[in-house]
């Protein structure tokens, strides 16, 4: 993917230390947002970008405006290149006033269209968090090897509360585990197993950042399913229990 290439330069870095300063005001357009998205600097933002980008951003853990230009404060997107003169405009009139942006914009002899969204105000009742729901997460088994289809080969290290042993620490109410996997190391998240059925959700930063979530079946040592990230499509997810030595490799 030619934009994730750009994680592998300064321009992440040069992003991060854009956005950490409290008076500068950060703008992308178009494959911007998702290059701001895979270096991990939009998560729980709200944003935009080309229509035809908008899964791979909620699957960023972005909170996806399927809008022309989004406003979120120091923050402000555009969704395809076109928009890009929207964006400009609305910067101006935000910073120096509706008479400027509107001389500019007759100068450039464009028309500003589509929707303009604002963080602002209150949010509609079928919009707001839902209260959070409490679950009690069970695992049986440990050191499974799991493959998901684009990202290779993950092992997942995981307990019983009372074990905790390992690299799951016992907390109260609650299963903690790691996956392993494209060199590094991300924590599971609401570990759940009803009957044969195990869901989970991890983050992983390489080889961009996406939050799937794993639903399979498990049967005897081996297990099958899906993972997801966002609305992207799912991907098939199989695994095994591991039996060889720390290193052994898992090949489906």
């Amino acid at each position: 993917m030619l934009l994730g290439r750009t994680l592998a330069t300064e321009l992440p870095a040069l992003l991060r230390a854009a956005m950490a300063e409290p008076e500068v005001t950060v703008g992308a357009v178009c494959g911007g947002s998702l290059v701001l998205a895979m270096a991990g600097l939009l998560e729980g933002r709200r944003a935009t970008t080309h229509h035809m980008g908008l899964d791979m951003l909620d699957a960023a853990g972005v909170h996806v405006v399927n809008g022309r230009v989004v406003d979120d404060g120091d923050l402000v997107t555009g969704a395809g290149v076109t928009s890009g003169l929207d964006l400009g405009l609305y910067l101006l009139e935000r910073g120096v006033g509706p008479r400027i942006a509107h001389a500019v914009e007759a100068l450039f002899a464009h028309e500003r269209r589509g929707t303009l969204w604002r963080n602002h105000g209150p949010a509609p009742a079928a919009l707001r968090t839902p209260w959070p729901v409490t679950r009690t997460p069970l695992l049986r088994g440990k050191n499974r090897h799991v493959r998901r289809r684009n990202l290779g080969p993950v092992r997942l290290d995981a307990h019983r509360q009372d074990q905790g042993r390992g690299r799951v620490p016992a907390r109260e109410g609650a299963l903690t585990g790691t996956a392993h996997g494209a060199g590094e190391e991300v924590p599971l998240g609401d570990v759940v197993l009803d009957g044969d059925r195990l869901t989970w959700s991890q983050a992983v930063t390489k080889p961009l950042r996406l939050n799937p979530a794993f639903t399979v079946r498990i049967d005897g040592d081996t297990l099958t399913g899906t993972s997801r990230a966002g609305r992207l499509p799912a991907s098939k997810v199989t695994g095994v229990r591991r039996t060889g030595r720390a290193g052994a490799e898992h090949r489906p």
